[in-house]
């Protein structure tokens, strides 16, 4: 299932590289990390909304990213999420589907 939500983001990354893991063989990884504004239930501890980590595909979404609107601060986008069941239909996990800046310039 797929939906869309209006929020801010602050932080982008991609990481795209190798690395030896501990048995010596070569392991690729390739994502894009983006950081955005969750809202979270507030309680007698706790208050606000925290960014959290969330990965957005490969680190190709990080390039045509910043080629499009090169390297802002932080940022309203709509972004499309997807909630995706565990095989045995338990528990389900929420990953980027799109990140659209909302007000920003395109750079080219």
């Amino acid at each position: 299932m797929q939906f869309k939500t209006t929020t801010k983001v602050s932080f982008m990354a991609l990481g795209d590289d190798t690395f030896k893991n501990d048995e010596g063989e070569l392991v690729a990884y390739d994502f894009t990390k983006v950081h955005i504004k969750t809202d979270l239930t507030d309680n007698e501890n706790s208050f606000g909304s925290p960014y959290i980590e969330y990965k957005w595909g490969t680190s190709d979404n990080y390039r045509e990213f910043t080629k499009k609107h090169g390297k802002p601060s932080e940022f309203d986008a709509e972004v499309t999420w997807e909630n995706i069941a565990s095989a045995n239909g338990k528990s389900s996990r929420l990953f980027v589907i799109d990140v659209k800046p909302l007000n920003l310039p395109k750079t080219n």
